[in-house]
This record gives C-alpha cells, sequence and structure tokens, in this order.
C-alpha cells in the first residue's frame, strides 16, 4: 500500500514497461513515490518488488507525474496551496505551483522550478496546474491548467525548458474551456491538449450537444500559433499512436460523454474520424493508452485502453489502420 485510503491520496500515474517502473503522486502525503516492479533497488541493491518515497515538502500537493527513464529522472506537478487555505493560519500567503525534477537512481530532488511568479492579489485568478508530459528529444515538458491563469477562465498550457529549468511559452487554451488531457507525440514534437468543455461560442441546435476539442502544439516552434479541432462531447484523455504497426500516425482522444473515440491525424489535424466505443453497462471511461499491438492475426495500429469508472473495468479495441485517418 502506497498511501491510507482516503479522498485525494493520490494524484497522477506514470508507467515505464521495459524498465517496469512506476511513479505515484502521493498528493495527500506531499510525496511522490516510485515502484520497481521488477530487478534490484538501486540504492540498496535488493530485489524487487521494491516501493521508495520521497517528500516534497509541506504544501506541495504534487499532482501530475512524467517518467523519463532514459535521462533518469521523473517530473511531478506540485500544485501548491492558495492564500487563504481555510485548513492554514490566518493570513497564511500561499505557496505557489511548482514542477519538481527528481533524479531517480537516487529519489533526490534536483530542481524545483516556478510555473508562476506570483499569486493574483485580487483572488481572481486561480492556478490548477495538472498533468505534465515529457518530450526527451527537446529536454521540454508541458503542463495544462484546469485553472484560470490567464484571466481567460480557459485553462491552458506551459511549456517548460528542463535544460534552463524554466517556463518559455504559455498557452491559453484559445477559445477551448477547460484542458483536461495531455499527450506528447516525442517522434514529431507535438503536445496534443483536449478541451472538455470546446468553443464557448458555439451555439448548437436544441437537444444537440456542446463539443469539444483538441489543440496541438508545435513543441519544435512555439512561436507557431497553436491548431484546435473539434472532437465529440467531453473529451478526457488523449493518446498517441506512434505509427510503429502501420502507416498512420494518429493522436487518439477518447470523449467521455458521448461514449466514442477521435482519432485525429497529427500531421494534418483537419483529417478526423469518430468511432463508436462500446462501454455499455453504465461504465463511463475516463481515460485511454495505446499499445501497438497486433492481435488475432489481424495487423492492429494498437489497442486502446481506457480506464473506466462504473465498474473498475478496462476495455481493449483493436482498431484496424484502415479505419484512421
Amino acid at each position: 500500500m502506497l498511501a491510507d485510503p482516503r479522498i485525494g491520496a493520490t494524484g497522477d500515474i506514470d508507467g515505464d514497461a521495459s524498465a517496469g517502473i512506476l511513479a505515484v503522486a502521493l498528493q495527500r502525503d506531499d510525496a511522490v513515490a516510485i515502484v520497481r516492479v521488477s530487478g534490484v533497488d538501486p540504492v540498496t541493491h535488493a530485489p524487487c518488488p521494491c516501493v521508495k518515497t520521497l517528500s516534497l515538502g509541506f504544501g506541495s500537493s504534487p499532482y501530475g507525474v512524467a517518467l523519463d527513464v532514459a535521462h533518469d529522472r521523473v517530473v511531478v506537478v506540485n500544485q501548491g496551496l492558495p492564500p487563504g487555505e481555510p485548513t492554514m493560519p490566518l493570513g497564511f500567503p500561499g505557496i505557489l505551483p511548482s514542477l519538481s525534477v527528481v533524479r531517480l537512481s537516487s529519489l533526490t530532488e534536483i530542481a524545483r522550478i516556478p510555473l508562476y511568479s506570483a499569486f493574483d492579489p485580487d483572488g481572481l485568478l486561480f492556478f490548477a496546474p495538472a498533468l505534465v508530459a515529457i518530450d526527451p528529444g527537446l529536454n521540454l515538458a508541458v503542463v495544462i491548467d484546469q485553472g484560470d491563469p490567464y484571466g481567460t477562465n480557459e485553462g491552458g498550457a506551459m511549456v517548460v525548458d528542463l535544460t534552463t529549468n524554466r517556463v518559455t511559452a504559455w498557452f491559453s487554451a484559445g477559445t477551448a474551456y477547460f484542458t483536461s488531457g495531455l499527450a506528447i507525440d516525442p517522434v514529431r514534437h507535438l503536445a496534443f491538449v483536449s478541451n472538455a468543455l470546446g468553443d464557448p461560442n458555439q451555439n448548437p441546435p436544441d437537444g444537440q450537444p456542446y463539443l469539444g476539442s483538441l489543440t496541438r502544439i508545435n513543441l519544435s516552434n512555439l512561436s507557431q500559433p497553436p491548431v484546435a479541432v473539434t472532437t465529440n462531447e467531453f473529451p478526457n484523455g488523449v493518446a498517441i499512436d506512434p505509427g510503429t504497426v502501420s502507416s498512420k500516425h494518429s493522436a487518439i482522444v477518447l470523449n467521455t460523454q458521448s461514449n466514442d473515440i477521435t482519432a485525429v491525424n497529427v500531421d494534418n489535424p483537419a483529417l478526423t474520424v469518430t468511432m463508436p466505443f462500446a462501454a455499455s453497462g453504465g461504465n463511463l471511461a475516463l481515460d485511454i493508452a495505446w499499445q501497438p499491438d497486433a492481435v488475432l492475426g489481424l495487423v492492429l495500429t494498437g489497442s486502446a485502453i481506457p480506464a473506466d469508472l462504473g465498474g473498475n473495468n478496462a476495455f481493449i479495441i483493436g482498431i484496424a489502420p484502415a479505419r484512421l485517418p
């Protein structure tokens, strides 16, 4: 057991299957846990499975995590504590959100990068950094914020240079509300951010839903404006098909409310296709992962594996390359 069972005990989790390592944010304990499912502990050389925990300090409130085993590191989004936190003494100034860079082999924090310079003195803007992903080739991390960091009530994304340990670019979500998912294509150096509530200016006919969107950010050229495309209802998780089994190269978005999947061509986001996803029996799919695979004698681009809420099930879906844009 990594933490005492309670609401908000853990945040995000990331894993490296080939290395047999998991990173788990222990939000209520202000710590990050590294779980090795095989091999030996790099410090004690004891056989694994084994767990090591690193405290990130009072009020850090870690949530998002991203592993980069090749560069011996894990990055952790610390959400901090806002001014006036009711559990704190009167006049509590707050603890600003930050990004911790932790060396895996020694489990030591080697950098703590501020994500914002100050709280809004009027208390109108609120920060809610959540998920993080790494582009190891460019040595960049992308963090999405689900709060109001730009005064637009939209959320957005920021790019952190892991060489200089500074935030180098900020992107509001444009016309999209509530950033909800994040994935990076490390081959083409693109970041994809799902926006659950889509364009607030949309005016659907009576009885028709509001649609979400997916934003593509070019990490190789941060001055290039992001590209946004429409998905279906309430997109959440995003996964990247690296195109290792076929020539198709897609970002796969899980639409929770409409119970389907939108595939977006990463090179030409205007090419999209939405496919039904049979999460029946009251299941509510919340997130998605991608495993390139070939099963049942059919060459598939991959298997989409959403984790769902109703019933705590996992669904494995084979998608043939011909169905992708």
